[in-house]
């Protein structure tokens, strides 16, 4: 029965070896991110913890010569459950401890970024403020254009008219003495 034990923990061992290379093969793991990323972590820590619980068993059946029928005393087998689980709870503190400075590293860079984003905007927002005081600057200077060109215009009316006038004028000049030389000496 000690036999079957011992190679029922061998086999374990075994296919939660093969899972863990698999997992650590796979290429979704390497390019995982956010949650799908968590979702591996936990399954290789589950398939750890699993084979870290039958490693002790399986040690302790393999240095007592593979399915020996001897019988541990009932202390030893509770002290190695105990040391399994100090070792299980160490373990998952040491872990819970990496998280926290993965963490604390995550969020230093985003700190950093968004100071680096809040510079960025600060420096848009400055560069935003003189382009809309040099466009006010602009359109004063186009209503400024507007009106002057609005004046020569009138100007440029004014002389037209003006210059009709005197054409008109000058040639009721002409016309009247064309026929004071003309008609006058006639008579």
């Amino acid at each position: 029965m000690s036999s079957e034990l011992y190679e029922d923990t061998k086999e374990s061992l075994r296919s939660l070896l093969i899972d863990l290379k698999q997992l650590g093969k796979q290429s979704d793991f390497r390019n995982a991110v956010g949650e799908e990323r968590q979702i591996v972590e936990k399954e290789v820590n589950r398939k750890c913890t699993q084979a870290q619980i039958l490693k002790p068993s399986y040690m302790r059946q393999a240095s007592y010569g593979r399915g020996s029928s001897s019988q541990f005393p009932s202390n030893n087998h509770q002290q190695d459950n105990e040391q399994s689980l100090m070792l299980l709870g160490h373990q998952s503190m040491q872990r819970a401890s990496d998280s926290i400075t993965r963490s604390n590293v995550i969020s230093a860079e985003s700190e950093q970024i968004g100071n680096e984003v809040l510079g960025n905007l600060d420096q848009q927002r400055e560069q935003l403020h003189r382009t809309r005081d040099r466009l006010q600057g602009t359109d004063d200077e186009l209503s400024q254009t507007k009106r002057i060109l609005r004046s020569i215009n009138r100007n440029i009316i004014s002389n037209r008219i003006l210059l009709i006038i005197i054409i008109v004028l000058e040639l009721g000049s002409l016309g009247f003495l064309v026929y004071r030389d003309f008609f006058q000496k006639q008579s």
